[in-house]
């Protein structure tokens, strides 16, 4: 895996809703700091759809500080080719590779 990207472990999936699950992600004690976040910040996850890898960005969905664990929540996207595959093909224990948490522009402090 070529870096920025790490693999990290699905620890748990949660069906939120008919179209929505939370992945939780499993953070190794060494790379806690790595992956600190603050609200509002995002992380960016490389996926392998059919021969391609694409990259999409999830919110976090867990609140830095207050929450243990790293969530994001996604909603299956009519035709939308990683929400459809991150419903279909992941599964608690698969690795997905993960960027460190970033935040856009709006979002970040100087």
């Amino acid at each position: 895996m070529e870096a920025p990207y790490t693999a990290l472990r699905v620890a748990r999936i949660v069906q939120e809703t008919r179209d929505a699950r939370s992945f939780v992600l499993e953070v190794p004690d060494a790379l806690r700091e790595a992956f600190a976040y603050r609200a509002g910040q995002f992380l960016s996850f490389r996926v392998p759809v059919g021969e391609r890898r694409l990259v999409r960005c999830y919110s976090l969905a867990s609140a830095p500080g207050v929450d243990a664990d790293w969530k994001v929540t996604v909603k299956r996207v009519p035709g939308g080719r990683v929400s459809n595959w991150m419903h279909d093909a992941v599964r608690e224990g698969d690795r997905l590779e993960v960027m460190r948490p970033a935040a856009s522009r709006a979002n970040s402090t100087p």
